[in-house]
Protein backbone atom coordinates (compact mmCIF):
# COMPACT_ATOMS: atom_id res chain seq x y z
CA UNK A 1 0.00 0.00 0.00
CA UNK A 2 1.57 3.46 -1.17
CA UNK A 3 1.41 6.60 1.03
CA UNK A 4 1.33 9.60 -0.55
CA UNK A 5 2.27 12.75 1.50
CA UNK A 6 0.98 16.01 0.83
CA UNK A 7 2.51 18.13 -1.49
CA UNK A 8 2.21 15.28 -4.04
CA UNK A 9 0.42 14.48 -7.09
CA UNK A 10 -3.42 14.47 -6.18
CA UNK A 11 -2.59 16.22 -2.76
CA UNK A 12 -0.58 19.17 -4.28
CA UNK A 13 -2.33 22.00 -3.37
CA UNK A 14 -1.79 20.93 0.52
CA UNK A 15 1.29 21.81 2.72
CA UNK A 16 3.60 19.63 2.29
CA UNK A 17 5.63 18.68 5.71
CA UNK A 18 8.74 20.26 7.06
CA UNK A 19 9.72 18.86 9.90
CA UNK A 20 9.72 14.79 10.93
CA UNK A 21 8.02 15.38 14.33
CA UNK A 22 5.08 17.29 12.37
CA UNK A 23 4.70 14.50 10.20
CA UNK A 24 4.89 11.49 12.23
CA UNK A 25 1.69 11.49 13.95
CA UNK A 26 -0.93 12.21 11.48
CA UNK A 27 1.16 9.60 9.29
CA UNK A 28 0.74 7.03 12.06
CA UNK A 29 -2.51 7.77 13.07
CA UNK A 30 -3.82 6.79 9.07
CA UNK A 31 -1.84 3.83 9.04
CA UNK A 32 -2.48 2.12 12.65
CA UNK A 33 -6.05 0.72 11.07
CA UNK A 34 -3.99 -1.15 8.15
CA UNK A 35 -1.13 -3.23 10.45
CA UNK A 36 -3.37 -5.58 12.21
CA UNK A 37 -1.26 -8.06 9.77
CA UNK A 38 1.99 -8.74 9.36
CA UNK A 39 3.82 -6.10 7.23
CA UNK A 40 7.12 -4.56 6.01
CA UNK A 41 7.98 -0.82 5.14
CA UNK A 42 10.21 0.44 2.30
CA UNK A 43 10.98 4.01 1.52
CA UNK A 44 13.22 5.53 -0.84
CA UNK A 45 15.67 8.49 -0.22
CA UNK A 46 13.79 10.93 2.66
CA UNK A 47 11.13 8.35 2.87
CA UNK A 48 13.80 6.00 4.13
CA UNK A 49 14.21 8.15 7.25
CA UNK A 50 9.97 8.50 7.75
CA UNK A 51 10.05 4.74 7.43
CA UNK A 52 12.40 4.42 9.95
CA UNK A 53 10.24 6.80 12.64
CA UNK A 54 7.17 5.33 11.62
CA UNK A 55 9.10 1.59 12.25
CA UNK A 56 9.89 2.70 15.61
CA UNK A 57 6.42 4.38 16.27
CA UNK A 58 4.46 1.46 15.69
CA UNK A 59 7.11 -1.02 17.47
CA UNK A 60 6.18 1.18 20.66
CA UNK A 61 2.65 1.04 20.09
CA UNK A 62 3.11 -3.07 19.72
CA UNK A 63 2.77 -3.84 15.89
CA UNK A 64 6.45 -3.60 15.12
CA UNK A 65 7.44 -4.11 11.20
CA UNK A 66 8.78 -8.11 9.55
CA UNK A 67 11.37 -5.93 8.13
CA UNK A 68 12.57 -2.18 7.06
CA UNK A 69 13.59 -1.73 3.54
CA UNK A 70 15.49 1.63 2.81
CA UNK A 71 17.08 2.93 -0.26
CA UNK A 72 18.75 6.01 -1.92
CA UNK A 73 19.63 7.74 1.93
CA UNK A 74 22.32 7.37 4.07
CA UNK A 75 21.53 6.07 7.82
CA UNK A 76 19.56 8.26 10.10
CA UNK A 77 22.17 8.97 13.32
CA UNK A 78 25.03 10.09 10.20
CA UNK A 79 25.04 13.53 9.54
CA UNK A 80 25.21 14.90 6.14
CA UNK A 81 28.55 15.92 4.82
CA UNK A 82 27.05 17.75 2.10
CA UNK A 83 25.79 21.63 2.25
CA UNK A 84 22.35 22.37 2.45
CA UNK A 85 20.23 21.97 -0.73
CA UNK A 86 16.83 23.34 0.87
CA UNK A 87 17.98 27.16 0.61
CA UNK A 88 19.64 27.46 -2.72
CA UNK A 89 18.31 30.06 -5.23
CA UNK A 90 16.04 28.42 -7.98
CA UNK A 91 19.21 27.99 -10.54
CA UNK A 92 21.21 26.15 -8.02
CA UNK A 93 18.23 24.14 -6.91
CA UNK A 94 18.03 23.11 -9.88
CA UNK A 95 20.69 22.17 -10.88
CA UNK A 96 21.13 19.65 -8.12
CA UNK A 97 17.71 18.34 -8.89
CA UNK A 98 18.75 17.49 -12.45
CA UNK A 99 22.57 16.02 -10.80
CA UNK A 100 20.15 13.63 -9.21
CA UNK A 101 18.71 12.28 -12.06
CA UNK A 102 14.57 11.30 -11.88
CA UNK A 103 13.50 14.52 -13.02
CA UNK A 104 12.62 15.23 -16.93
CA UNK A 105 14.39 17.65 -18.96
CA UNK A 106 11.44 19.38 -20.07
CA UNK A 107 10.61 19.93 -16.51
CA UNK A 108 13.63 21.29 -15.38
CA UNK A 109 13.81 23.94 -18.63
CA UNK A 110 10.93 24.90 -18.02
CA UNK A 111 11.23 27.97 -15.34
CA UNK A 112 7.15 28.19 -15.22
CA UNK A 113 6.54 24.23 -15.16
CA UNK A 114 9.54 23.83 -12.35
CA UNK A 115 8.27 26.04 -9.79
CA UNK A 116 5.21 24.26 -9.55
CA UNK A 117 6.95 21.29 -8.55
CA UNK A 118 9.72 23.62 -6.42
CA UNK A 119 7.91 24.48 -3.52
CA UNK A 120 7.37 20.33 -2.39
CA UNK A 121 10.91 19.73 -3.16
CA UNK A 122 12.32 22.16 -0.85
CA UNK A 123 10.24 21.38 1.32
CA UNK A 124 11.72 17.37 0.91
CA UNK A 125 15.01 18.55 1.43
CA UNK A 126 14.83 20.87 3.98
CA UNK A 127 12.64 18.05 6.23
CA UNK A 128 15.39 15.43 5.45
CA UNK A 129 18.23 18.10 5.93
CA UNK A 130 16.96 19.61 9.95
CA UNK A 131 15.93 15.53 10.60
CA UNK A 132 17.22 14.03 13.32
CA UNK A 133 16.39 10.94 15.25
CA UNK A 134 13.09 11.01 17.40
CA UNK A 135 13.16 9.71 20.68
CA UNK A 136 12.19 6.08 20.28
CA UNK A 137 12.60 2.47 20.66
CA UNK A 138 15.29 0.67 19.28
CA UNK A 139 14.26 -1.86 15.81
CA UNK A 140 14.61 -5.41 16.18
CA UNK A 141 13.37 -6.14 12.88
CA UNK A 142 15.71 -6.89 9.63
CA UNK A 143 16.62 -4.13 7.78
CA UNK A 144 17.94 -4.26 3.95
CA UNK A 145 19.05 -1.21 2.30
CA UNK A 146 19.56 -1.09 -1.45
CA UNK A 147 21.36 2.13 -3.23
CA UNK A 148 22.21 2.92 -7.01
CA UNK A 149 26.12 2.52 -7.50
CA UNK A 150 26.08 6.02 -8.73
CA UNK A 151 24.03 7.83 -6.18
CA UNK A 152 25.72 11.56 -5.61
CA UNK A 153 23.90 11.46 -2.34
CA UNK A 154 25.04 8.52 -0.40
CA UNK A 155 27.94 6.41 -0.28
CA UNK A 156 27.98 2.43 0.51
CA UNK A 157 30.04 3.39 4.09
CA UNK A 158 27.17 5.46 4.81
CA UNK A 159 24.66 3.21 3.72
CA UNK A 160 26.30 0.23 5.67
CA UNK A 161 25.67 1.79 9.00
CA UNK A 162 21.88 1.72 9.01
CA UNK A 163 23.04 -2.17 10.28
CA UNK A 164 23.84 -0.20 13.27
CA UNK A 165 19.82 0.84 14.01
CA UNK A 166 18.20 -2.65 14.11
CA UNK A 167 19.75 -5.67 16.38
CA UNK A 168 18.23 -8.06 13.92
CA UNK A 169 19.27 -9.03 10.19
CA UNK A 170 20.66 -6.61 7.75
CA UNK A 171 22.32 -6.87 3.97
CA UNK A 172 22.49 -4.70 1.34
CA UNK A 173 22.45 -4.25 -2.17
CA UNK A 174 24.04 -1.64 -4.90
CA UNK A 175 22.04 -1.74 -8.14
CA UNK A 176 22.87 -0.60 -11.18
CA UNK A 177 21.88 3.84 -11.45
CA UNK A 178 21.82 6.97 -10.00
CA UNK A 179 19.71 8.16 -6.99
CA UNK A 180 16.66 7.54 -9.01
CA UNK A 181 17.79 4.00 -10.12
CA UNK A 182 14.48 2.67 -9.27
CA UNK A 183 12.30 4.66 -11.77
CA UNK A 184 14.99 4.34 -14.79
CA UNK A 185 15.41 0.36 -14.17
CA UNK A 186 12.99 -0.72 -11.52
CA UNK A 187 12.43 -4.52 -12.50
CA UNK A 188 16.14 -5.61 -10.38
CA UNK A 189 14.62 -3.94 -7.26
CA UNK A 190 11.35 -5.22 -7.47
CA UNK A 191 12.88 -8.88 -8.29
CA UNK A 192 15.07 -8.30 -4.61
CA UNK A 193 11.77 -6.63 -2.73
CA UNK A 194 10.03 -9.81 -3.88
CA UNK A 195 12.27 -12.35 -2.76
CA UNK A 196 12.44 -11.10 -0.07
CA UNK A 197 9.17 -10.35 1.00
CA UNK A 198 8.42 -14.39 -0.12
CA UNK A 199 11.09 -15.56 2.48
CA UNK A 200 9.81 -13.56 5.56
CA UNK A 201 6.22 -14.41 4.50
CA UNK A 202 7.60 -18.53 3.98
CA UNK A 203 6.06 -20.54 6.94
CA UNK A 204 8.93 -22.93 6.55
CA UNK A 205 12.85 -22.85 6.16
CA UNK A 206 13.26 -20.47 3.54
CA UNK A 207 15.87 -22.86 1.97
CA UNK A 208 12.95 -25.29 1.23
CA UNK A 209 10.99 -22.99 -0.55
CA UNK A 210 10.06 -22.80 -3.83
CA UNK A 211 10.80 -19.42 -4.14
CA UNK A 212 14.02 -19.65 -2.65
CA UNK A 213 15.16 -22.39 -5.13
CA UNK A 214 14.63 -20.38 -8.18
CA UNK A 215 16.37 -17.57 -6.94
CA UNK A 216 18.43 -17.14 -10.02
CA UNK A 217 17.60 -13.45 -10.14
CA UNK A 218 20.52 -12.82 -7.58
CA UNK A 219 23.04 -14.00 -10.10
CA UNK A 220 22.40 -11.01 -12.17
CA UNK A 221 22.44 -8.64 -8.83
CA UNK A 222 25.28 -7.73 -6.98
CA UNK A 223 24.26 -8.64 -3.91
CA UNK A 224 26.37 -7.62 -0.11
CA UNK A 225 25.73 -7.82 3.34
Amino acid sequence: MPGLLPGRETRMRERAYRRMEDLIDPLVDALMPYLDRPFSLFGHSMGSIVAFEVARRVTGLGRAPRSLLVSGRRAPHLRSPRPPVHCLDDAAFADVIAELGGTPEEVLRDFGIFQTFAPSLRADFELNEHYTPLIGPPLGCEIVAFSGDRDPQVTEAELLAWREVTSGPFSHHLLNGNHFYLQASPAPLLALVGMHLRRIACPIQPSLCPEAKAGGAYAALRKRG
